[in-house]
Parts: C-alpha cells; structure tokens; sequence
C-alpha cells in the first residue's frame, strides 16, 4: 500500500497497544482481536496509511517525506497473544506493525512471551518490524531507603551497601549495560539491528524536573544504540521537528471503539483555530475535549467551560510508585505545529512549539484535583498551584 502512497507529508501518528487477545479481561489493558479488525478497517476507511521503521528513519535522516496520515502500529512487551491474533488481520489487508521485544523474557522463555523462533520468523516477514523494550528495563528498581521502587529507567536506584544512591555515571553504566545485552541478543540471536527503541511504559524520567541528568543519560544512550527512540504519551503526534530519540506513541485504550480512535487520531494533525482561545467553539475556539493528557490526568467538565487536571495515584501504595504522577499536564491535540498557532496564543503564555500547555503538581497533602480555565492567561484557578504556558 505504501509504495503506491503519493509522498508529502513532513508528519505521522503512532500508536501503541498493551496487548491484542481473543478474550480479554473486563477492564483490562488488552483490546479484543474483534475490536482490532474494526479498528484497522476504519483506519483503512480513513485514509490512514501504515509505515515502517524503515520510512520513519529515512524521513528524519533523508527527509523522505511521507504519505498522507500515515500511522505507525506498534506491540508492547512481545506478546505471543498480540501476534497470533493480529497476524492474519495484518497480512490480509497488507498493513505493517512494530513488536517491541523484551529480551531477557524472550530468552528466559517467559510465560506469554514470543520465542525466538517465532521473532526469527517475523523479522523476514513484510508485515512486521522488531524494536528493542530494553533486555531487563521493563521491571523496577529499588529507588529509596524505604524499599519504595520506581522504574528502571526513570530513577537512580538505592544503593543500600553504602547507604546512597547511584551517581549520575553508575545509572548510566547501567542503563547502558540494559542496552547492550538487547542489542546483542538482537545481532547474535536474530541475525538482525535493534534499530528502535521503546522505553517501558514511556517513560525515562521525563516528568520529574530534577532527573534532568538522567533524562540527558537516556536520550544520549538511545542515539548511541538505536537509530531512534519511542515514548508514550497522550498524543502519539510526530513531525520534523520531533526529537528521533523520543518520537511520540500514544496507547490504544481497550475502550475505545474503532470510530472513536479514528476520531482521536484525526484530532491529532495540526489544523488553523479560527476563534481565539476565548471563543466557545461555535465561534471558532478550541473544544475542550481537545486537551489530552500527556501526564495525570486531564477530565473535561460536563457543565462548565473548563477542563480538571488530575494527578495519578499509585496503583498500589504500600508496595511502590508505580502508576502514580506527581501532578498532570495537558496539551490541545492539533495544535503541534508553531507556524499555525504562534498567531493564536494570548499574551503572557510563553511560546515553545507553539503548543499551549495547562499543568498543575500537587503539594503534600494536596487534593488531586486541579482546574483550569481554557484560555484565561492571567486567571489562576481557585485553589491550583500549577502553571499556564505554551510548551512540552
């Protein structure tokens, strides 16, 4: 299908699922095989056009452009589920998609997990490509005194033989000891390059301002291992002006109908606002349904123009972080483009990427709620001690 795409567009979306089966559990992190093969249809419907790896790091080393709407299906955690059941779908339509590959699962022969036969198998195959999940980065570590954990590379680890935590330079060595076993099992394994990367859960210490060096350490260990880098966020949005090392996913949730992933995926390509960022959107504003969270939480409210930032609570707080946030942050899906928005944003919000930003963090003791008002600049919400501003 792609090779009879007409080429011109500098943008792509991708997506990523947990996991495909034909049974999933209620409320669970897995989507339906039924629920998958309406969704590919719709995308079809459309216009969406799948890509490859291969055409995502040309367009960023060559600037070969891209079709029209074009999406980048990706697997999470080698799911021998997510390949069995989706497959057929796959091949029969002619589209492509990413597995990312957890290493040490696959060569522990873990429950669930594909084996290397099978990943043999897919990498020869025109419908699927392989990226690196880390070899062991997808667990935790052991980032306190108190034995609270964090994951792998998010967070220096606790070091209780002498009291303190890693040094800038051990979580390096670390992180990039996980690298190197990946990519090695991909070379003496596979017989094949670990050209991407999927960081687990999305996540290398992104949303905590004082993991600054780790977040450096991680961007900087990816480009020196793989030809790119995935994150996951709310947007999944990528463009030329992407960083390659931590190009944008956004995951699939197993609610979502095939009409409404379609409807959120188009709400992803910048568009011009007519109205101001005032204006209700009969007028030409922006909806508040269109701010997503990348961080947290972001919930519009049913009667009132104006959108509640939440911070995540762990999902078990005895026992670790995990899951948890330390605050939200929100952006206006459409709007990642600066040459389109620069004009629209009111003054006194900063302008980066022209993005507008709402975010709040939570104090101790804080209630996890935030409020924003949309496109009140010199308004702060009652009771929030978050902050406005156009920017990622």
């Amino acid at each position: 299908m792609l090779d009879t795409a007409k080429r011109e567009s500098d943008s792509f979306v991708a997506i990523a699922y947990d996991g495909v089966t034909t049974n999933p559990e209620a409320g669970g992190d897995f989507i339906s095989t039924k629920n998958f093969a309406l969704q590919l249809d719709a995308l079809m419907a459309a216009g969406y056009t799948p890509i490859t790896l291969d055409d995502v790091a040309r367009f960023y080393k060559e600037r070969r452009l891209l079709p029209a709407k074009s999406l980048l299906i990706t697997f999470e955690n080698s799911r021998r589920s997510s390949y069995f059941t989706t497959g057929s779908l796959l091949e029969k339509r002619r589209w492509h998609a990413v597995m990312g590959v957890v290493t040490d699962d696959v060569r522990k022969e873990a429950e669930g997990v594909i084996l290397a036969p099978y990943l043999e198998r897919m990498k020869s195959s025109p419908t699927w490509d392989l990226a690196a999940e880390s070899d062991h980065g997808t667990g935790e570590v052991v980032a306190s005194a108190d034995g609270r954990t964090a994951m792998f590379f998010s967070a220096p680890a606790w070091l209780p033989d002498v009291s303190r935590f890693e040094t800038p330079e051990e979580f390096d060595r670390r992180i990039r000891a996980d690298h190197a076993a990946a990519v090695s099992f991909f070379t003496n394994t596979l017989g094949c390059a670990a050209r991407a990367f999927f960081f687990p859960m999305g996540n290398y210490g992104q949303f905590e301002s004082h993991n600054k060096p780790l977040r450096e350490a991680n961007l900087k260990a990816v480009a020196d291992f793989y030809e790119m880098g995935f994150v996951i966020n709310g947007f999944g949005y990528n463009d030329a002006l992407s960083d390659p090392r931590r190009l944008a996913r956004l995951k699939v949730d197993p609610a979502w109908s095939a009409d409404e992933l379609v409807r959120i995926l188009d709400g992803m390509w910048p568009r011009e606002i007519p109205g101001g960022w005032n204006d209700s959107p009969e007028a030409g504003g922006v909806e508040k349904e269109r701010w997503r969270a990348i961080w947290g939480e972001s919930i519009p409210d049913s009667d009132s123009p104006s959108v509640y930032l939440r911070a995540k609570a762990p999902d078990d707080p005895v026992v670790s972080d995990k899951g948890s946030t330390t605050g939200s942050k929100a952006l206006v899906m459409g709007s990642n483009a600066f040459r389109l928005v620069r004009s629209q944003v009111p003054h006194g919000w900063g302008r980066l990427h022209g993005v507008p930003e709402l975010r709040g963090r939570r104090r101790h003791g804080d209630a996890h709620d935030r409020k924003g008002q949309l496109g009140h600049p010199d308004a702060q919400p009652a009771g929030s001690h978050g902050r406005r501003k156009a920017g990622r």
